[in-house]
């Protein structure tokens, strides 16, 4: 998933002239030379990543709620194909997942075991509900679940290199 959200984005960077199957093998290369390399280059990506990452949601958000009432967007009807009970269950699975894998590095610095617990708490409110609720908000307004169109529409040639670049952690 990692790879062909940033092979997309690389493709559309260079106009479709690598095509995307060219770019995927690109990004995929890119990204096993980046894990090859170890923490060090995984903490660099990150080290420039992330706040550039914060701060144009940030931008979007205000960009995009500023022109759109967000009690509407918050109440309107989905559009696209509902999702099916066996695509529910994966999704749900696919985050426990990814949580017990993250849950020992998330934690290592807590003291007791209620620094475990706010720390669970406070990242599953503001990973799960502020930040995946922002998401939902965006695609809403942009009539769009795709990523890449949603960065490049709203934050141009800035909001599709963070996408490149988030995509390499």
């Amino acid at each position: 998933m990692q790879n062909a959200v940033f092979a997309k984005g690389l493709n559309f960077a260079l106009g479709d002239k690598l095509r995307f199957e060219w770019s995927a093998a690109f990004s995929g290369l890119f990204l096993t030379v980046l894990v090859a390399f170890g923490f060090k280059a995984l903490q660099f990506t990150a080290w420039i990543a992330v706040p550039f990452f914060i701060i144009v949601i940030v931008f979007i958000s205000v960009r995009i709620f500023y022109n759109h009432n967000t009690i509407e967007l918050i109440n309107s009807i989905p559009t696209g194909e509902p999702m099916t009970f066996s695509s529910a269950i994966t999704l749900i699975m696919d985050g426990c997942i990814v949580a017990s894998l993250i849950k020992p590095d998330m934690s290592r610095y807590s003291k007791n075991s209620r620094q475990v617990f706010l720390m669970t708490m406070v990242s599953i409110i503001l990973g799960e509900f502020l930040v995946n609720g922002l998401a939902i908000l965006l695609a809403r307004a942009l009539n769009t679940a795709d990523v890449v169109t949603i960065m490049t529409e709203t934050a141009g040639g800035i909001g599709l290199l963070i996408v490149i670049f988030s995509t390499c952690q």
